[in-house]
């Protein structure tokens, strides 16, 4: 597969943006593999997927750590992310299509919150063994002001009248924190990749652009239509 994430935290906007191209790219695919016929894929059919996924162990992780509060172990919650990853990584590998994600390794490090028991390399090191050393291709990373995370969350909060999950919880600087992890996985991602002699791409764009700027540059960063 030709693997592409697109990655930010909470409010950036990058579910909207997978989704968006989801629905404009013609030959697009959403999740074929949990469906029983996947026969009608073809090569040049572009494959959206999610973390966590809808296969499985994916949906199962989804509903436990998302809704259920199973666990709050910050090892246990990476663990059990970590096992999806491995299982969606798996299901995809051998295909030959672009695969476009929402969300990737990068937020399972990013929100991992076990810094104090292991570094950022140790756990994109143990990324790479649940992923047979696989590294997204391009990478689109939605960042956002804290002023602006702020202003996108509290909107969200206003409309979403359900339960809040765990992220929204923990609030604005928790999600500004976060995205300093981001940056500092993805320097660690693109040294690996300098010293593997691996291309890696990767796209930063200001999230609060409009939607129709930010759609167009990640369709051509990616190369689809």
């Amino acid at each position: 597969m030709r693997y592409f994430v697109i990655e930010g935290v909470d409010t950036s906007g990058k579910s909207t943006h997978w989704n968006l191209l989801a629905t404009r790219i013609q030959n697009a695919r959403i999740n074929p593999l949990s469906q029983v016929n996947t026969s009608y894929i073809s090569p040049n059919d572009v494959i959206f997927i999610q973390e966590p996924s809808n296969l499985p162990l994916g949906k199962r992780v989804r509903d436990m750590i998302l809704h259920e509060n199973i666990t709050n172990d910050d090892m246990s919650r990476f663990l059990l992310f970590l096992a999806q990853r491995a299982e969606l990584i798996q299901y995809y590998k051998s295909l030959p299509n672009i695969v476009i994600s929402d969300r990737s390794l990068i937020s399972g490090i990013a929100y991992k919150g076990i810094d104090s028991i292991i570094s950022i390399k140790q756990a994109l090191d143990i990324n790479l063994i649940a992923t047979r050393n696989i590294l997204p291709e391009k990478i689109v990373f939605l960042k956002l002001s804290y002023d602006e995370i702020i202003k996108r969350l509290k909107k969200k909060m206003e409309l979403n009248n359900t339960a809040k999950d765990h992220i929204e919880l923990k609030g604005a600087k928790y999600l500004y924190d976060i995205q300093l992890q981001f940056e500092q996985i993805l320097q660690e991602i693109s040294l690996y990749a300098r010293s593997k002699d691996i291309n890696i791409n990767i796209l930063e764009l200001d999230a609060s652009y409009s939607k129709e700027i930010l759609h167009n540059e990640i369709r051509l960063f990616f190369g689809v239509s």
